[in-house]
């Protein structure tokens, strides 16, 4: 997700609004706009559960006591990214380097690369995001995981940023 664009500032937000509500009309793309807008500004809406631990890129990784992670994409990213369509994601039994790509997402604007948090192989994939990769901006924590990984070094996982680390970073 190192594709991601920097986080909007109040005035361009604002001035965009108001453009897009001048082209399309009052009524047309005002409400999703400032739904956009509401939910930035606010700060509060997004979350970053503290049980796991995160990336620059923006993955989350969270890792059982069988030293299984289960890897998806942060809430912040899912809402730069807007409505995702398509999900590519390395197949079971790859195993992958810290850093190393292992897919990318489609939203309707952009395509971004997916990161490998941690070294490991790839158990499973979520398929269900074949038929429904808006799972991820309904629910990045939950039925929006990308990915489960059978650690090679569970250590790495104590590297990753806090909750509160990957919030100030985000914030900034």
């Amino acid at each position: 997700m190192a594709a991601l664009r920097p986080a909007i500032t109040r005035g361009v937000c604002s001035n965009l609004f108001r453009s897009v509500s001048q082209a399309a009309g009052p009524r047309a793309a005002a409400p999703r706009v400032f739904d956009v807008f509401q939910r930035w500004n606010s700060g509060s809406t997004l979350s970053y559960p503290s049980e796991l631990k995160y990336t620059k890129s923006h993955e989350w990784v969270e890792v059982n006591e069988d030293n299984v992670a289960r890897v998806g994409i942060t809430d912040f990213a899912q809402s730069e990214l807007g409505e995702i369509v398509y999900v590519d994601v390395s197949e079971s039994g790859e195993v992958l380097q810290t850093g190393a790509n292992f897919g990318c997402l489609e939203a309707v604007k952009t395509v971004s690369e997916l990161v490998m948090p941690v070294e490991g192989e790839v158990i499973e994939v979520n398929t269900e995001l074949e038929s429904k990769p808006d799972q991820i901006n309904k629910s990045p924590y939950g039925d929006g995981w990308i990915a489960k990984i059978q650690l090679a070094n569970a250590k790495e996982v104590s590297e990753l940023m806090s909750s509160d680390d990957y919030r100030k970073m985000v914030e900034n």
